[in-house]
């Protein structure tokens, strides 16, 4: 008797169609019309199924360009929150990002201010940025940063305030 090893034939499509397939599982960005879900960061389980899913969706930079925090996500460790960026900013591989910044007001203002920080420094690569930001950091020279950023891939960008009280401001 002879043992034939067999393997199930989605291993046989080639990379472009992985790819694709990829691309769709993650779903829309949510800048994009129509989009009514966050996205749940489906890159990430993608990259765990197997080493040919790791190693294909790990080289496909575009699946990592889309960055949200969100309230509806669950809310990341200090540590964690960081690093998650780090690795989403490296593996897209200077593709134009969309970054949505929904609740910093979620996390610690050191923390807050490092997400920012990272987001400045690969200006270079923002395609789409929405911004909602507590109103203290409109008085720091983060503000004027964020606005005078050299972004020459940026199709939108918006800043928002969140946590503005004017009565806490009257005499």
């Amino acid at each position: 008797m002879e043992l034939t090893t067999t393997h199930p034939h989605i291993f046989e499509l080639p990379t472009e169609i992985f790819y694709i397939i990829f691309w769709y599982a993650c779903g829309p960005s949510p800048f994009e019309n129509g989009a009514e879900h966050l996205p749940a960061y489906t890159e990430v389980p993608i990259s765990h199924v197997c080493r040919r899913w790791r190693s294909t969706s790990l080289n496909y930079p575009k699946l990592w360009t889309t960055i949200i925090y969100d309230e509806r996500l669950p809310k990341m460790r200090r540590h964690q929150v960081i690093d998650h960026l780090k690795t989403y900013i490296r593996r897209a591989a200077g593709h134009p990002l969309d970054v949505r910044f929904a609740s910093l007001q979620l996390y610690d203002q050191d923390n807050m201010y490092l997400m920012l920080e990272l987001l400045l420094e690969n200006s270079s690569t923002w395609h789409r940025i929405s911004l909602t930001l507590p109103f203290y950091i409109f008085e720091t020279e983060l503000i004027d940063r964020l606005r005078d950023a050299h972004a020459p891939l940026l199709e939108s960008y918006e800043i928002e305030v969140c946590g503005y009280h004017p009565s806490s401001y009257l005499p």
